[in-house]
């Protein structure tokens, strides 16, 4: 159990995108992945309360798994960035998958965390999103 003192860690309750708080930190190697970023930063920007760009997958991972940030996406990544932080949302009762919501592969991790709650409304926004992509994330389909 992850504690913070005396009090377990828990993801938060967020139920409802347009109320929540997704964070997101792109590390983007050519113009085609930032290009992909920002196409889904807009539809999470227009369907969420705000947005976060913080830069440390394993941090912002935490956050999650705190419940200061109800849900986190990102890609491209390395497992390594985001091992750690994976565990920790899922011990905190959150939900990790890759962008098609099949269990994530740490050796090319597209990864999609949440309090659990949103997940689906997460995977659905992306999922209407790649279609638009010059390139996708790795997996799915």
């Amino acid at each position: 159990i992850v504690s913070t003192g005396h009090k377990p860690v828990g993801s938060s309750e967020g139920h409802r995108l347009a109320r929540t708080s997704p964070l997101h930190a792109a590390r983007v190697a050519s113009v085609p992945e930032r290009l992909a970023n920002v196409a889904l930063w807009r539809a999470f920007l227009e369907r969420s309360q705000a947005l976060r760009r913080d830069g440390a997958a394993a941090l912002d991972l935490a956050f999650v798994a705190a419940g200061r940030f109800d849900g986190y996406w990102e890609w491209p990544l390395n497992g390594w960035d985001v091992a750690a932080g994976v565990l920790l949302v899922r011990e905190a009762g959150g939900r990790v998958t890759d962008y098609y919501g099949a269990p994530l592969d740490l050796r090319r991790p597209a990864t999609v965390a949440s309090n659990g709650h949103l997940h689906a409304a997460m995977l659905a926004v992306i999922a209407e999103t790649l279609p638009q992509l010059a390139v996708r994330p790795p997996g799915g389909p």
